[in-house]
């Protein structure tokens, strides 16, 4: 049995929310904000001015750095060689600063996107004529002003501050532009490649359009469909509006969001992170700084995520939202969970329905109340050596561990004859107070038993305030004994917690998969060539900020050794004229 938990601040709606913003703001049309009546030039950098978003590439050489490590880690150093080849047919990009930043400014006037590249110049004759090598032409106007004229379009260019500014219209370029690597030094300093959206300083009006377009379209997609179960339309709604509400929290309370990308040259690793700053006193910083640590009860069996296939544990301070969403998601679960407990037990008992829905309901009342106390803490791993069974196991911290405990007993022991279930054992074990039951299924898919070993089972139980759960052969009891003993001792000083956290040590699952359709040769028998030699771990965290909060999505050496052994592989290929 198995429950969905979404947290509040979902790092799968935050991240499309930029790309939602980044996307609707990109539009074809390259123009730039125009000054209103009456106002003179000056530099976009004033909160109420500047640009809505910033898309920064740290420079051209950041960019064959990372190259560099990516070819060099792979052990295909020469493939560097084969980049700087390439750079010679474009002059090496001559006349344009390799060390510099370069990229857009996005500037909304009312609905419309205005968009202007910048890009920094060291002498513009050399720089026209490295454009020129493509399928354009060049005019140099005057001393500061350029004209592009490509197959589809002409673009227009100032020079200013050792920049060049382009967009498709004389009439963008007659803002006076602030100095791009002073803006953009922020986002250098950090990120590869980055985009920073103001919120701040998106205009009221734009704001409004774009929230009524979300309620609009919320309102559609949340609409019962024809067939759908009651409780997963509650869910499913429930689950719609709550995003809904954070996205305007954001973009009403919100100050900036930040995209960005990093390959570390020291930690040989790469890193994706997205900022979400709020504006101080607001509800939603208070929401943010209310992340800050709160100590797992589960501490102790997540702190060395190296020793486990997979790690992931959620200690989440839940708002008034969250508890609300919560609600309706244990209302949901109730009504559709009940019909199928009701069908899944012994039919031959004349009180079927009305026991289960009554342990159902003690059950979800125990998880009510954890909602309400606004904490939720959740810790669940594999565990198992490299081509021996795994084990899937975890546990929730909970308000009323012993009336808990009483409901499962109850649901499991109404499951006794099922025509699906090979086994049913109630009270097969007793740990510390934790009353365990076995629940095995008659089928079982062959991905299945390669991963447990066998046909798995299903362990649940609870007691002292906890809910555990395992799933797997007959080491699963074992591992979750050895689990329970590890919550139970004193948690040290030093062990930290973050509201989220998913690690995931890649090596560890190779054997699990096969060479490939080409056998050796398959991207398989390749990936875990690469992810044995080490530095295979992909980490996925949410951590606070000072009224904010950041997701950084990691990915360790072997990831970057991969890539470049299969763009050493497709230059390869290319080479024999595959």
């Amino acid at each position: 049995m198995t429950f969905a938990v979404r947290r509040r601040f979902s790092s799968a709606t935050l991240l499309g929310l930029v790309a939602a913003l980044l996307v609707s703001v990109s539009l074809p049309n390259i123009a730039l904000a125009q000054k209103k009546p009456g106002t003179t030039a000056k530099t976009q950098e004033a909160p109420d001015s500047g640009p809505l978003v910033i898309v920064s590439v740290a420079s051209v050489e950041r960019l064959l750095k990372q190259a560099d490590i990516t070819f060099d880690t792979a052990g295909r150093a020469e493939l560097s060689e084969t980049v700087n080849g390439l750079l010679e047919r474009v002059g090496d990009l001559k006349g344009l600063d390799r060390n510099q930043p370069l990229g857009l400014l996005i500037y909304m006037q009312g609905i419309t996107p205005q968009v202007v590249a910048f890009a920094p110049v060291t002498n513009l004759d050399n720089l026209l004529k490295t454009i020129e090598i493509g399928p354009v032409t060049t005019k140099k106007i005057s001393e500061d002003r350029i004209e592009i004229a490509g197959p589809r379009q002409t673009l227009k260019g100032k020079i200013q501050k050792g920049y060049a500014f382009l967009s498709n219209t004389d009439e963008a370029l007659d803002h006076e532009f602030g100095d791009p690597a002073k803006f953009t030094a922020k986002l250098s300093a950090t990120y590869d490649i980055a985009a920073s959206i103001s919120l701040k300083t998106l205009p009221a009006f734009t704001r409004d359009l774009f929230l009524g377009f979300m309620r609009t379209q919320t309102e559609i997609n949340l609409q019962r469909r024809d067939g759908e179960p009651e409780g997963g339309f509650r869910i499913r709604k429930a689950d719609g509006m709550r995003n809904l509400e954070f996205i305007e929290l954001l973009l009403t309370q919100g100050e900036e969001l930040t995209l960005g990308w990093n390959v570390s040259q020291s930690e040989r690793n790469a890193a994706l992170e997205i900022i979400a700053t709020a504006t101080p006193d607001s509800e939603l910083a208070s929401n943010f700084n209310e992340l800050r640590a709160v100590r797992s009860y589960f501490a102790n069996l997540v702190k060395d995520t190296s020793k486990y296939p997979l790690v992931a544990s959620l200690s989440w301070k839940i708002d008034k939202s969250g508890q609300k969403f919560m609600k309706e998601l244990f209302a949901g679960i109730e009504i559709d969970l009940g019909k199928q407990l009701a069908k899944a037990a012994n039919p031959k008992d004349a009180d079927v329905t009305t026991t289960t829905d009554k342990a159902l309901h003690d059950l979800l009342d125990v998880l009510r109340d954890t909602a309400q106390a606004g904490h939720f803490d959740l810790a669940a791993q594999f565990v198992g050596e490299p081509g021996k069974p795994f084990v899937l196991l975890g546990g929730l911290k909970v308000t009323d561990g012993d009336k808990l405990s009483s409901a499962v007993t109850d649901i499991v022991t109404r499951l006794k004859g099922n025509a699906d279930l090979a086994e049913v054992q109630v009270n097969v074990a007793e740990h510390k107070g934790v009353r365990l039951h076995r629940i095995q299924g008659k089928q079982s898919g062959p991905q299945e038993e390669k991963l447990y070993g066998t046909k798995p089972s299903i362990y649940v139980g609870a007691g002292g305030n906890v809910f555990w759960f395992a799933v797997g052969g007959d080491n699963a009891l074992v591992e979750l004994r050895k689990s329970i003993d590890i919550v139970d001792k004193p948690v040290a000083d030093t062990v930290t917690t973050v509201p989220f956290q998913f690690v995931m040590n890649f090596s560890r699952w190779m054997e699990l998969f096969g060479g490939g359709a080409s056998g050796s040769e398959g991207f398989a028998s390749r990936a875990k060539s690469a992810f044995n030699k080490g530095g295979d771990t992909l980490r996925i965290d949410v951590k606070p900020l000072e009224n904010g909060m950041r997701m950084r999505v990691q990915l360790d050496e072997a990831f970057i050794r991969l890539l470049g052994q299969e763009i050493g592989r497709r230059v390869d290929d290319r080479g024999r004229g595959r």
